[in-house]
């Protein structure tokens, strides 16, 4: 933890750096995710979906991914209102990039659907 607080105070002045430290706080976020951890998930997917904003803007693949993970923890935690909150803002966010055609628009529609 010590590491990570010293990488998110130093992480504003190097460009990569600030892509990297964001997709690897998605990247852990989405581990902790899978591995049943939702918690602790949620906490680490709302700071990377903070950096994946100030990174690459709100209309980003990353801040998708980033939503829909979050999604996938509420729905395991049985918060379906939140869950479905993210998956629609998720899907919103990828039909703005790819059209409502594109793959990951499906998925994300799937995950509305269940």
């Amino acid at each position: 933890m010590q590491t990570y607080r010293m990488a998110s105070g130093e992480f504003h002045t190097c460009p990569k750096f600030q892509e990297c430290f964001g997709d690897g706080l998605t990247n852990l976020g989405n581990m902790y995710q899978k591995v049943g951890r939702q918690e602790e998930a949620l906490k680490t997917l709302k700071e990377s979906l903070r950096v994946a904003r100030r990174v690459y803007g709100d209309e980003s693949e990353q801040v998708a991914f980033a939503l829909s993970t979050m999604g996938n923890c509420y729905q395991a935690l049985g918060a379906y209102d939140k869950a479905m909150g993210k998956f629609q803002a998720a899907y919103e966010t990828m039909r703005s990039l790819g059209g409502e055609a594109s793959p990951a628009c499906s998925r994300l529609l799937n995950s509305i659907a269940v």
